[in-house]
């Protein structure tokens, strides 16, 4: 997925990523249960394509055309981009 923007929270303590999960994103189709988020981490909205925005539980689908909104600390970020990456080859 694609960091959208980049905001940073008490100075730079933690941060809110807005991001734009592609169709090859691993994340499309699965619940926010199954993505295996870091534990300093929360995805606070989805927004929808429709403009709809979801307060997510943990059965919230990621959907292709969603922008995901997380709070997070700084040292997650690589990972978060990993969860909402491409899907690896050897996993389809």
């Amino acid at each position: 997925g694609q960091v959208v923007n980049l905001y940073k929270l008490v100075e730079g303590e933690a941060e809110v990523l807005e991001i734009a999960p592609t169709a090859e994103s691993a994340a499309i189709g699965k619940r926010i249960n199954q993505l295996k988020m870091p534990e300093q981490s929360i995805i606070g909205a989805v927004l929808r394509k429709d403009g709809e925005m979801v307060v997510p539980g943990g059965s919230t689908e990621i959907l292709e055309g969603d922008t995901v909104i997380i709070v997070t600390l700084p040292d997650s970020i690589v990972k978060i981009e990993k969860i909402f990456g491409k899907k690896s080859a050897f996993l389809s």
